[in-house]
């Protein structure tokens, strides 16, 4: 099995760092207790950071 090697780029590490939040807020959720971080486009915890889903409306999809 041949593994195929390529060089990771500057545009590479910049399209998948997720910006710093400057107003994210720490949570814990009840179940775990581990600790989280939300603000208005992410929830991080574990050092992993996901994008929230967006949700719209009817009359935004309309116009």
């Amino acid at each position: 099995m041949e593994v195929k090697k390529f060089e990771i780029t500057k545009e590479m590490l910049d399209a998948c760092t997720i910006p710093e939040s400057k107003n994210g807020v720490e949570l814990t959720w009840e179940d775990t207790g581990d600790t989280y971080y939300e603000d208005e486009r992410y929830i991080c915890w574990n050092g992993l950071c996901v994008e929230k889903e967006i949700n719209t409306t009817s009359s935004e999809n309309e116009n």
